[in-house]
């Protein structure tokens, strides 16, 4: 862990402390990258809040694990519409529960309820959605042939 990384720790357990939230909310530091496929198995949803413009590995991770995601990227909701386009789903509301406007914390909390909200079975079966695309568009070898072919257009 970087000594930022450790700053950004220590902010956001005071921001714990002062909401009251010590028993609701744990910060387990740095995880080895063996251990991380159980904490998306054990977690309810996935909220990643970095606005890069493209998929981060976290988002690509949490739908892998068939949870649902809840991001501000703007790369999501695209890829929701592939998946209803592919699927034949209509992923309109979808596409609205997982994505949130940067730096709305009203947005994603309102995003957040409604997903816990839903039934048990409702959050698999979207979860397990998600998990589709990550398995036709972003497993190992079919991500390499797309990116060969690609380079290849490009040249």
């Amino acid at each position: 862990m970087t000594v930022q990384d450790s700053g950004y720790m220590r902010a956001i357990a005071e921001q714990i402390e002062l909401a009251g939230l010590q028993s609701r909310v744990h910060m387990d530091g740095a995880v080895p990258y063996r251990e991380i496929p159980a904490y998306y198995r054990r977690a309810t949803l996935c909220i990643n809040s970095s606005a890069t413009g493209s998929v981060d590995k976290v988002v690509l991770e949490a739908m892998a694990a068939g949870r649902p995601v809840v991001s501000c990227n703007e790369a999501i909701p695209p890829i929701l519409a592939e998946l209803g386009a592919e699927l034949g789903a209509e992923l309109g509301p979808e596409r609205d529960a997982l994505h949130f406007e940067p730096k709305n914390a009203g947005e994603l909390a309102d995003r957040v309820e409604a997903l816990l909200r839903r039934s048990q079975a409702e959050r698999d079966a979207l979860g397990a959605r998600l998990r589709a695309i990550v398995a036709r568009d972003h497993e190992v070898e079919r991500l390499m042939d797309r990116l060969v072919r690609e380079m290849g257009a490009a040249s």
